[in-house]
């Protein structure tokens, strides 16, 4: 049997990046997002899919998945009106023990 091979892209307008499976946006138009948009997002996904895990009404599952449709939709709004952000220009900067700053960039220690 051989594996299946998707061809999803990202979701983001115009955008023509190849992302895995389960993944709603490229890394580039996913960290180009607000904080609070990304929050939102996960958090609806997360209550839409408890539906899967607990016996829950109809009415239930279908506002938790319309939570979800309108927290995508507001995140495909704001990247379609917003500048976008390259994610190798983001870095992180994280404290080590010693108290120096340790930075890291697209998940690697410089």
């Amino acid at each position: 049997m051989s594996a299946r091979t998707y061809h999803v892209h990202c979701a983001a307008e115009g955008c023509t990046s190849r992302i895995g499976k389960g993944q709603l946006f490229c890394k580039d138009h996913y960290f180009a997002l607000p904080r609070a948009l990304r929050d939102d997002l996960w958090a609806a996904w997360r209550r839409a899919m408890e539906v899967y895990r607990v016996n829950m009404t109809r009415d239930e599952q279908e506002l938790r998945n319309r939570a979800y449709q309108d927290a995508f939709r507001a995140c495909v709004e704001h990247l379609r009106s917003a500048p976008r952000t390259d994610a190798a220009a983001m870095s992180t900067v994280a404290i080590a023990a010693t108290g120096e700053p340790v930075r890291f960039v697209e998940g690697r220690r410089l």
